[in-house]
C-alpha cells in the first residue's frame, strides 16, 4: 500500500520576514521546535532557513539577516505524491528536505529525510502487529 506525502509532511509551517535578524530567527526555531523557517523575498519567491544555512552563517550572527542566509526554493512535492516519489526527487537533487506545495501552489507543509525514518519505523511496527 503507498505511503503519500501528505501523511507524512510536517504541516507546523512557520514563516519570518526575510529582513528578520538572523539571531532571531535561531531563538525562533528554538522556541516553536521547528527545523525549518520559510519567508518569500520581495519577488515572491519561497526561501527556506534551515540549520545547515544558520551554521555557514554563524560567525556574522550578529550583523546577518535571514534574506543574507535564506536558500531559494526550486524544487516542490505535492501531497499526493507518493513518499517513493518524493524521495527520489530528494536524491535526484541531494536534498535533506523538499517543500510541499498544494494544487493551489500554497505552501503547505515539508517533508524532511527524518520523516522517511518515522514512515519506515512506523510501516514496519505495523507490519509486525498484522502478523501478530
Amino acid at each position: 500500500m503507498p505511503q503519500y506525502v501528505k501523511d507524512w509532511m510536517n504541516k507546523n509551517i512557520s514563516t519570518v520576514d526575510a529582513n528578520y535578524p538572523l539571531s532571531a530567527a535561531i531563538h525562533e526555531l528554538a522556541q516553536t521546535n521547528q527545523q525549518f523557517l520559510f519567508c518569500k523575498d520581495e519577488t515572491g519567491v519561497n526561501h527556506i532557513l534551515s540549520n545547515m544555512e544558520i551554521n555557514q552563517s554563524l560567525s556574522q550572527l550578529q550583523t546577518t539577516q535571514v534574506k543574507d542566509t535564506m536558500t531559494p526554493i526550486t524544487i516542490y512535492a505535492h501531497p499526493e505524491w507518493t513518499l517513493e516519489q518524493a524521495l527520489l526527487q530528494m536524491q535526484a537533487h541531494d536534498l535533506r528536505y523538499l517543500p510541499v506545495k498544494n494544487h493551489q501552489n500554497n505552501l503547505v507543509g515539508v517533508l524532511s529525510i527524518e520523516s522517511f525514518f518515522i514512515a519506515v519505523q512506523e510501516i514496519k511496527w505495523k507490519i509486525e502487529a498484522d502478523q501478530i
